[in-house]
C-alpha cells in the first residue's frame, strides 16, 4: 500500500510554492527571534526589566537605565502580536497537519503546545506591568516556540525535499 506523501512532487509548482512559503517563514521566523533577543535579552532579569524597567536601581549605569513600559506601550505590543501570532503559528501548524511522516497525535501535541506558547508570549508583556517575577516565564514561551516553529518548518520541508514512499524508493 502507497503512502500519501505531503506534496505530490509530480507537481512541481505546488512544491515550489510550499517551499518558498516555508523558507520565508523561516526567514521571518529567525529575523522576530534576532529582534526579541537583542531587545529584551536572554535572561530573567534582562526579559524582567525590558518591561518592568530598572530606574527604580540606583545602581544601574545611566546608559543602561530601562524605563517600564506603560500601558499605551504594552497595548500596543499585544496589539501587533495578536495580529501577526496566531496567523503566523496558523500557517506553520497547516503545513505541519498536512505532513505524512508524523502522527496524529504528535501533530496535535505541537500544535497545541504552538498555541499554549504564543498565548504566554503574548501574556508576558502584561506580567512585566503587574507582576515582574513571571517575566521569567519569557524564557519558556520563547522554548516553546522555537521547538514547535522548527518542527513545523522542518517535517514539511524534510518531506517534500527527502523523504521518499516505499514504492518511490524501489524505483529511482
Amino acid at each position: 500500500m502507497k503512502k500519501a506523501t505531503f506534496i505530490n512532487m509530480s507537481r512541481p509548482h505546488k512544491a515550489a510554492l510550499t517551499g518558498f512559503l516555508l523558507l520565508a517563514l523561516l526567514h521571518l521566523f529567525v529575523v522576530s527571534a534576532g529582534m526579541a533577543l537583542t531587545r529584551s535579552g536572554t535572561s530573567a532579569q534582562s526579559i524582567r526589566e525590558h518591561y518592568a524597567g530598572n530606574d527604580a536601581d540606583e545602581t544601574v549605569p545611566i546608559e543602561n537605565l530601562r524605563a517600564a513600559k506603560t500601558v499605551d506601550e504594552i497595548l500596543e505590543i499585544t496589539h501587533f502580536h495578536m495580529a501577526v501570532m496566531p496567523i503566523f503559528t496558523f500557517l506553520l501548524c497547516h503545513l505541519l497537519a498536512m505532513a505524512a511522516t508524523m502522527g496524529v497525535r504528535s501533530k496535535i501535541g505541537i500544535i497545541i503546545a504552538a498555541y499554549l506558547s504564543i498565548a504566554l508570549e503574548m501574556s508576558v508583556p502584561w506580567f512585566g506591568l503587574f507582576a515582574p517575577s513571571l517575566t521569567v516565564l519569557r524564557l519558556a514561551s520563547r522554548a516553546g516556540m522555537v521547538v514547535t516553529n522548527l518542527i513545523s518548518i522542518c517535517v514539511p520541508m524534510y518531506e517534500m525535499c527527502i523523504w521518499k514512499t516505499g514504492s518511490e524508493r524501489t524505483h529511482h
